[in-house]
């Protein structure tokens, strides 16, 4: 799975802003390795890891900053349980609107 598997608020939504920008702190200073996909306009990265093989994608899902779509791992799924329980990251609100419903209701 990588960082295109996943859904993030738009930034429209309220925790639009704190998703986009949060990440940022969650991997500066570590050199990132981004291998790009197929071009087709989406500017978010195929795969992107730390050298010492974290997986960016899994580090944001696990501080709660993204949605992991139905086909994850297991252990991606685990990962997004665990943030909205300790109500990290966007599952801090009640109940954060997923993205794709957001766009389907504009």
């Amino acid at each position: 799975m990588t960082l295109r598997d996943v859904e993030a608020p738009e930034l429209e939504q309220p925790d639009g802003p704190g998703a986009r920008d949060r990440p940022a702190f969650s991997i500066v200073g570590k050199r990132i390795v981004v291998w790009p996909g197929k071009p087709d306009g989406c500017i978010v990265p195929v795969l992107a890891e730390t050298p010492d093989g974290a997986d960016v994608a899994e580090t944001l899902l696990g501080e709660g900053f993204l949605w992991a779509p139905r086909s994850a791992p297991e252990t991606w799924h685990r990962l997004e349980s665990n943030a909205r329980e300790a109500r990290r990251g966007l599952w801090d609100a009640v109940q954060p609107e997923p993205p794709w419903e957001f766009r389907a209701r504009r």
